[in-house]
């Protein structure tokens, strides 16, 4: 998926190079239409189970860093029940550091 993405030139958007821009930023409606093509190309690659546990997530450095969690453990079901109670999934829409 890095592949993928770097080779569309939206590595940025996942390894947070690129933040969220205000809503009255000129450029939030770009921003807003690469992410939401970043999530879209995301997603596709994965499980059912696992979209339905990441549906609510909005911004695509957010989608990456649970799918790390949650991919990053032997079992995906009890990881899945994990990530939707954790912390982090709750401060999705955080902004960037």
């Amino acid at each position: 998926m890095k592949r993928n993405l770097l080779s569309k030139n939206k590595l940025r958007f996942i390894d947070g190079n690129i933040c969220k821009p205000g809503n009255n930023d000129p450029i939030f409606e770009t921003w807003e239409r690469c992410n939401i093509m970043v999530l879209s190309w995301i997603t596709r690659t994965l499980t059912p189970q696992i979209v339905e546990s990441i549906v609510c997530i909005y911004i695509a450095k957010s989608l990456w860093k649970v799918l790390k969690e949650i991919l990053s453990k032997g079992d995906h079901f009890l990881d899945l029940r994990f990530a939707s109670r954790s912390s982090f999934y709750q401060s999705r829409r955080k902004k960037c550091n």
